[in-house]
């Protein structure tokens, strides 16, 4: 589920102009990564690592929040010449 979510902010943020400075979707993607390691994949890593590979999903997943909120804010300002830093308009993704 979260690898198929990592794509939306991934495109977001392309279509914004990636920002270093600010939140970005490079962690989720190495988290991803992790993730898909064989012992997690197969379940076969001890408890404290599946807490670990958990916590980065769920921390990363927030930064990839805030990349979509401030990307699609950018996104619909009606100014398209310069690069959007601050949105004015405030997006919030629903809790599921």
């Amino acid at each position: 589920m979260m690898s198929g979510y990592y794509l939306a902010p991934r495109h977001l943020e392309f279509f914004r102009g990636i920002d270093k400075s600010g939140p970005n979707t490079d962690s989720l993607g190495d988290a991803l990564a992790l993730a898909q390691h064989h012992d997690a994949v197969s379940g076969t890593e001890k408890q404290h690592v599946a807490n670990d590979y958990a916590k980065r999903l769920s921390n990363d997943y927030k930064e990839a929040e805030e990349v979509v909120a401030n990307s699609l804010g950018c996104l619909t300002q009606s100014s398209s010449t310069s690069r959007c830093k601050s949105p004015t308009t405030s997006f919030m993704q629903a809790g599921t």
